[in-house]
């Protein structure tokens, strides 16, 4: 029998995604902890992001932070760090300790350049801004029978329109934006974990946002009872699943997005029984093409990007450089959406951000 230890809004959409590779990722499997897959390039961007946005407060002075004087004297000082922080990771490959996996040089500079344009705005705007009451903090409750946890990125204390109101924002820096769809916005366990912790812990119940970082925007959205109860029936869905030990695989197109599927979904008996997996290894790794009916599909953005950088004569290597960086995003951009569906969104969404308990614990080995 596994011990939840702690439930996370991660740890539900890993395990509603598949209770497999939440076994993979928070519990031993054969009495060891699996190493971890490499980490996405948008994963680490991510977390790179994040600690760029929560240094700009912690500008420190004979060891003891100064509220209120942003760690960067200038925009131009904050952008320095950021070419030296991604500019490791574009360098070395690594992010926390973890391998990341790149597919082009292309891909790199496309997210230095993202991240360049989101410090300039998220710096000029919040120096002018009265210091939050907190950045990348935990809060740990109990909530329907079982421990949880999250880790908010940001919360401000501020009167709007003469009510004071606790305000909980978290980051994100994925591609895409709410405004075009605010179905996940308003329904995601996540921020009703954050407003049931939140109001618990103090009594109060926050207003919440998402700072969707690659546009600027902040996206307000709230949560009522009825999200409270949904999310009860998670917690309590989920904690009995890992005391039961369900660990069946999920299979489903997001398993494109999953560092596990390579290597330790093979390893550890995929399907029931291992019969799945004996049916896998009978067939070709790669899969065979049936020529009879498969055709060409012309992919025009490549063509034209081909075609583009074929009159830029090799000897302008910098401007043939700068066209990879417009570029790249839409050559690495694919129609995944679609294929992968609305359901299993959240879990996509987990696998690009830490787990907030496994953040936690490295917290406090860091005190130790």
């Amino acid at each position: 029998m596994a011990d939840p230890k702690t439930i996370s809004a991660s740890k539900i959409a890993y395990h509603r995604g598949c209770p497999l590779a939440r076994a993979f990722r928070y519990e031993e499997i054969d009495g060891k902890k699996l190493e971890k897959p490499p980490t996405s390039p948008a994963l680490a961007f991510g977390i790179k992001i994040h600690y760029m946005a929560d240094q700009l407060y912690k500008k420190k002075q004979k060891g003891e932070i100064v509220v209120g004087v942003p760690k960067w004297e200038t925009v131009d000082k904050c952008i320095g760090a950021w070419k030296f922080n991604w500019g490791t990771v574009m360098r070395d490959g690594i992010c926390r300790n973890d391998t990341v996996k790149f597919k082009s040089e292309a891909e790199k500079w496309t997210y230095y350049w993202a991240g360049v344009h989101i410090l300039k705005g998220f710096y000029n705007k919040m120096v002018s801004l009265p210091w939050p009451e907190g950045t990348e903090k935990d809060y740990r409750t109990e909530f329907a029978g079982e421990k949880v946890v999250a880790k908010i990125d940001r919360l401000d204390i501020r009167k709007e329109n003469g009510e004071l109101k606790h305000i909980i924002s978290d980051y994100k820096t994925d591609r895409l934006s709410p405004e075009a769809s605010t179905f996940l916005l308003h329904r995601s366990p996540q921020f009703t974990l954050y407003s049931k912790i939140y109001e618990q812990m103090h009594g109060i119940k926050p207003s919440m946002q998402l700072i969707h970082m690659r546009t600027g925007k902040a996206f307000k959205t709230a949560r009522n009872q009825g999200d409270y109860d949904y999310l009860e029936a998670l917690v309590k869905q989920v904690a009995k699943s890992i005391r039961n030990d369900e660990i069946l695989p999920f299979f489903g197109f997001h398993c494109n997005m999953c560092g596990y599927k390579e290597n330790a979904c093979k390893d550890y008996g995929i399907g029931v029984d291992g019969k799945l997996k004996a049916l896998e290894e009978a067939m070709k790794t790669s899969p065979e093409i049936s020529d009879w009916i498969s055709f060409d599909v012309e992919k025009p953005q490549l063509k034209l990007f081909d075609k583009i950088l074929e009159k830029i004569p090799k000897s302008l290597g910098w401007v043939r450089t700068e066209t990879e960086k417009i570029f790249a995003d839409c050559i690495m951009m694919k129609d995944t959406i679609e294929e992968i569906g609305v359901d299993s969104l959240e879990f996509i969404s987990a696998m690009q951000e830490p787990p907030e308990e496994e953040e936690l614990e490295n917290l406090e080995e860091e005190k130790k």
